[in-house]
């Protein structure tokens, strides 16, 4: 609550001149750690891909299975990793410290917080001949099937029409 409390302080940034220099540093800001996680993404399913293909689990078995995998991956990883270290490039000439901070803050913090979050709980890289690639399958497996049989909201109103008026009101409220 306070977090969120604080966040809105810079709505008072509007009143200045400033406001739309702080916008561009959102922009900078956001923009660095979108294409930060979306790398990380890639380079988590690069990682399970492996480990699929060496346990070696057919993927026609799979409800989806990306066409020409794993090249579209390494592209888009290769295309992120470029793009993050050239997005604050016109930063450079004339130098601008504002600029090189918002550009390349994310990236930075991204990198530090990875590295302590290693060292911090010792966690090691996993190997794909032995990570398991199974737990939580049966849970996704029943999620889907909820889809599959109706779709969640109807399987949702069936389940609350069984249910007595004060039930159905109390599980509506939460």
């Amino acid at each position: 609550m306070i977090a969120i409390s604080l966040i809105s302080c810079i709505t008072y940034l509007v009143a200045s001149d400033s406001a739309v220099t702080v916008f561009f540093w959102f922009v900078s800001l956001t923009t660095i750690a979108l294409i930060l996680t979306y790398t990380g993404m890639l380079w988590t399913f690069l990682g399970w891909y492996r480990a699929v293909t060496v346990q070696g689990l057919d993927r026609d078995s799979l409800s989806y299975k990306s066409p020409f995998a794993p090249y579209p991956a390494w592209l888009a990883l290769s295309v992120g990793c470029i793009v993050m270290l050239f997005i604050g490039f016109d930063v450079f000439v004339p130098w601008s410290t504002e600029g090189f901070v918002t550009s390349y803050f994310g990236l930075v913090f991204g990198v530090i917080m990875f590295v302590f979050w290693k060292v911090f709980k010792r966690t090691k890289w996993t190997n794909p001949r032995t990570c398991d690639i199974y737990s939580g399958k049966a849970e996704i497996d029943e999620e889907c099937e909820q889809w599959e049989d109706g779709g969640l909201e109807e399987n949702e109103r069936m389940r609350l029409a069984q249910m007595n008026f004060a039930r159905r009101t109390w599980e509506r409220i939460w």
